[in-house]
């Protein structure tokens, strides 16, 4: 799917409600003389997925919040407060977004879906002072990249949680690491989801 007319569309639609806009790419993906109107492109070397047994397609998890991190770092350069991060192939209402976001609690981080039955936290969009963001991405990519749970909607609360949040929360480590949710969650990783969904999220 290549998301060049999305990405634009979004920009000629929504680019007046922000102070900077940066398509964060990496450099296999970008073609010679590439230009997105109204945005800044960025680009880094493929850090490559993760391979997944039995599975069609790598994780590219660790590909998605190296882009953000590169994209946010770039934000920073630039002294902007609040970032709104989405994936190319995602068309949103952003003013729609923002709206909401900044009638509630800014401390916290906006996602697509937060679901603290089933454990989920979506990842089309997130939205929260840069440095949050930048705190974020950097503690899922931490201890190299390691998984704590296969479920990407799961590992990106566990890992932020304890990166960020360990002493707050309080459980043993082993509590970060359950089995497939719902099944197999304990009463201490509840705690952890938990602290996160009232916290952080």
């Amino acid at each position: 799917y290549d998301t060049r007319e999305n990405i634009n569309r979004v920009i000629k639609e929504y680019g007046y409600l922000f102070d900077e806009i940066v398509v964060s790419v990496f450099d296999n993906q970008i073609r010679p003389g590439e230009v997105f109107p109204g945005a800044k492109i960025i680009s880094a070397p493929d850090p490559g997925g993760i391979k997944q047994e039995g599975h069609y397609k790598d994780n590219n998890k660790a590909r998605q919040f190296v882009s953000t991190l590169n994209g946010i770092l770039e934000l920073e350069k630039a002294g902007i407060e609040y970032a709104v991060k989405t994936r190319t192939d995602t068309y949103l209402p952003f003013d729609k977004l923002l709206e909401s976001f900044f009638s509630g609690d800014t401390r916290k981080i906006g996602s697509t879906v937060v679901h603290p039955p089933n454990f989920l936290l979506h990842d089309l969009y997130f939205v929260a002072e840069t440095k949050k963001l930048k705190e974020f991405c950097e503690a899922i990519l931490a201890y190299e990249r390691f998984e704590f749970i296969s479920s990407v909607h799961r590992d990106i609360i566990l890992k932020p949680a304890h990166v960020l949040y360990r002493e707050k929360i309080g459980v043993p480590d082993w509590a970060y690491f359950p089995n497939f949710p719902p099944d197999g969650v304990s009463e201490e990783t509840r705690k952890v989801f938990n602290y996160m969904f009232d916290n952080a999220f």
